[in-house]
Formats: C-alpha cells, structure tokens, sequence
C-alpha cells in the first residue's frame, strides 16, 4: 500500500493543475473577447462620429441666415449640431431633423457683422466669420 499513495498524490496534484490551467484559459478567454468587442464598438463609434462633418457655406448679417453643407458620408440628426456665435450658444431651427451627405440646411439666427460663428457636429467644429 505504500506505493500507491505516492500515485494517487500525483493523480491529484496533476487534476488540481489540470483544473487550474482550464479554469485560466476559459478567464482569459472571456477577458480578451470583453475587451475585443469593447474596443470594436468604440472604433466604429469614432468612424461614425468622423463621418459626421459639416461646412458653414455661409454665415449673413443682412439676412440673418447661417448655411451649413454635410461634408460627411454619414446622415447627421440635426439635434446634434450646436451652433454658437461669438461664443454663445444660439437656437438654431435647419428646417429638417437629418441632413445626408451633400445636403445643404440653413438656419435663421442673429450673426452680427465680423463675429465668430462656430457649428459642431459629431465629427468636428467648422467657424466662419460673419459677413
């Protein structure tokens, strides 16, 4: 029987280690898929985001009318656009709720002559000066 004891300890220690080893594997595994699929959401997040870009075409003081253009290749909900002169957030009403690419949308709001005005979408920030 004195031989058998030493067996059945490696028996053990090799089904604890066995254990171990699988218990790692199946850790690391759901580890790295987590974190995989995380950093593949935010990579097309910021691409959609990227492809999100404006151009103000015009900014008038004689009419009162700021004119964007969607530089973009994705459609952007104009509730995202904020759109500031000289600094200060101003409510803009483009008269339709997305804007595809290539479309042009126009807002009315108060551009005194030589200030700043700033429209941010998605994928960036876009100033002119007001005419």
């Amino acid at each position: 029987m004195k031989g058998i004891t030493p067996v059945i300890a490696i028996i053990l220690l090799m089904m604890v280690t066995i254990a171990m080893v699988g218990f790692t594997y199946i850790w690391m595994k759901r580890v790295f898929s987590t974190t995989a699929n995380s950093t593949s959401e935010q990579i097309n997040s910021e691409q959609a985001k990227i492809a999100q870009r404006i151009s103000i075409i015009k900014a008038s003081n004689s009419t009162g009318e700021i004119t964007i253009r969607n530089i973009g290749s994705q459609s952007i909900e104009t509730s995202k656009l904020a759109t500031f002169v000289n600094g200060n957030l101003v409510s803009c009403d483009w008269g339709t709720s997305k804007l595809a690419p290539g479309d042009i949308a126009t807002c009315s709001a108060t551009c005194p002559a030589g200030k700043e005005v700033d429209v941010n979408a998605p994928g960036g920030t876009d100033t002119a000066t007001c005419e």
